[in-house]
Parts: structure tokens; sequence; C-alpha cells
């Protein structure tokens, strides 16, 4: 048995929004650099702007390549952002309240937060209940 869950719409809207917003910031920069490029030096002014160029670009790679959210369940493995980790690993699960996300809590003492946020109601109820069921069936 294998369910992959996707975000909702509204997750490319943020990353649209994200680099928009980077893309103004470094307007807003530009020409506040012109606003007081008579007191910086010619030659200085470049170097800014080109710092602060490779910055947002970086922010926008970055950004990108982060990757969509996704959760893939299998029978023995859940597979969070591309990274696999198995049941037998997960010491406790910790459910979402109150707008924080869900959680567990590998048998190493790392915490994992499960992005959820962006998955559909539904999705969010489903891929919680499966978890907690395999969870707690392995540490009976």
């Amino acid at each position: 048995m294998e369910k992959q869950y996707r975000p909702t719409i509204l997750y490319i809207f943020k990353i649209v929004g994200i680099l928009l917003l980077t893309a103004v910031g470094f307007l807003f920069f530009d020409i506040g650099l012109s606003l007081v490029g008579v007191i910086i030096p010619g030659l200085a002014l470049i170097v800014i702007r080109v710092i602060m160029l490779v910055c947002c670009l970086a922010a926008i790679i970055l950004t990108l390549l982060r990757g969509i959210p996704s959760v893939v369940l299998k029978e023995h493995a859940i597979i969070i952002q591309g990274v696999p980790r198995k049941f037998s690993e997960i010491e406790s699960f910790g459910r979402a309240r109150g707008g924080s996300e869900p959680f567990f809590m590998l048998k190493d003492g790392r915490r994992i937060d499960v992005e959820l946020s962006w998955f559909t109601k539904k999705d969010r109820l489903e891929i919680e209940k499966f978890i907690e069921e395999k969870v707690t069936k392995l540490s009976q």
C-alpha cells in the first residue's frame, strides 16, 4: 500500500508571493541606493548592488530548490520531502494542536516536524491517523 499526498494550490501562491516580495525588496533597496548614490562612490554603489542581487537570487533559488512538500505513506515507512523514515525508528508521535505541526520523536532523540499545514484538512487527518496507528502498533 502506498499513498501520496500533495499540498493545496495555496502553496503555489506562497512561493509566488515570496518570489515577488524578494524582487520588490530588491527594487526598493536599489531605489534607496540611487537616492544616496550621491554620497557613495560609483564603484562602491555597483559592488553593493551586485552583492544585493546575488543575495536576492540566492534566496529565490533556495526557495525553489526546497521543493513542494509531499508525504508518501507506505506500509513500513513514511517519506517526507523525499526522506524516508521507517516506523520502527519512531518512538512517539505528537498530533497537531492549536496551529502547531505534528511531529515525531525518533528513538535517537531527534524531533522531526511533519509539515502538514499545506494539505487539505481531510488529508492531514488521514496522515495523522495513519502515523498514529503505525507508531502505537509498533510500540506495543
